[in-house]
């Protein structure tokens, strides 16, 4: 865009720095705007714990511990799975295990009753997943196909159509 004058060239900028003032101005208020969400939700919080405080010296409700919390979440959501105890050679059904990778899969290990621990092949790490195959899949050498040598034509096909 060719500038024909200094004038021109001066209301050319005059007039981006306007839109860059304005972009400013918006952004300015979006950022107030999140600072009085935070001082409203930090309000809440102080006064949910006062409020936990409060009961909790009345021994009305007991507060649990976060850790608790989750094992105890944990342990209602797992599915049930069932395991092979080697030392007893019985199967035997478990809620209480854990997730461990190893070799690219993904294994669910509990406790046997006889004291061991059984492992249990779950599926594939999530990288393993992501390249659909596993680390033991990848081939070491490549294989070359052979090919024939000859081409085969190419036909044409002419259709006539009628409306």
């Amino acid at each position: 865009m060719a500038v024909e004058s200094l004038e021109q060239l001066e209301r050319n900028t005059s007039a981006s720095f306007g839109y860059v003032k304005k972009d400013i101005l918006m952004l300015n208020d979006a950022i107030s705007d999140l600072n009085d969400k935070i001082q409203h939700l930090s309000l809440n919080h102080a006064a949910l714990l006062d409020k936990l405080d409060k009961l909790s010296e009345k021994k009305e409700v007991k507060i649990i511990p976060k850790k608790e919390v989750v094992e105890k979440i944990d342990k209602e959501t797992k599915p049930v799975l069932e395991f092979y105890d080697l030392r007893t050679k019985k199967k035997f059904k478990s809620t209480d295990y854990v997730f461990r990778n190893k070799s690219a899969r993904k294994f669910a290990v509990a406790k046997a009753p006889s004291g061991i621990e059984s492992w249990r092949i779950v599926g594939l790490v999530d990288s393993a997943k992501k390249t659909k195959i596993s680390k033991k899949a990848i081939p070491k050498t490549t294989i070359k196909k052979k090919t024939s040598e000859k081409k085969t034509p190419k036909r044409i096909v002419k259709e006539t159509i009628e409306y």
